[in-house]
């Protein structure tokens, strides 16, 4: 239930390593994290201002990583996941263009599967495992800055503040 660190490793897996295979597990992973801390919300006893402020912050985290794997991943095996999500939270499930589509297939039908042959070679070469590798798309030729827990705690910490602060001034006007 550490949601910040849990957020700043999967924000990192999602910004350095945009054709990973898992990247649709990731991003479901990420909006559970954002959903976890939404929850976490609305268990504390805050004033009514505050509460439905972080609550809307972070179940809108959450949509979002949902609707990306939608979007841009509607090819992947997880992709009922993200919809059934987005479905219990009440909101509406994008529908991906053709040309999102056609470029989820692209990825998703380049990675090649497991046989026997390639099997045989990681156990016997010890070569490193590309087999599920992606061999389209462009991967990112500069590093990502990486996402840090203590990062997202202090972001979560303003959140926090700058809503009891805006609640506070509101209540005083």
């Amino acid at each position: 239930e550490n949601y910040a660190a849990a957020i700043a490793r999967l924000k990192t897996v999602v910004d350095t390593y945009p054709l990973y295979s898992h990247l649709d597990e990731v991003l479901i992973g990420l909006g559970d994290a954002y959903e976890g801390e939404a929850n976490a919300v609305r268990t504390l006893r805050l004033p009514e201002g505050p509460k439905a402020q972080l609550e809307k912050t972070y179940d809108s985290q959450a949509a979002a990583a949902y609707r990306k794997v939608v979007l841009e991943h509607s090819a992947a095996p997880h992709v009922d996941d993200a919809k059934d999500r987005l479905a219990a939270m009440g909101l509406p499930i994008p529908t991906p263009t053709a040309a999102q589509v056609a470029a989820s297939e692209k990825l998703e039908n380049s990675r090649a599967q497991y046989n026997l042959s390639n099997r045989m070679k990681l156990l016997f070469l010890r070569t490193p495992d590309t087999v599920q590798a992606a061999t389209v798309g462009a991967p990112p030729l500069t590093d990502a800055t990486p996402t840090y827990a203590p990062t997202i705690t202090r972001t979560i910490i303003n959140d926090f503040n700058s809503a009891c602060a805006f609640s506070f001034v509101t209540a005083l006007n």
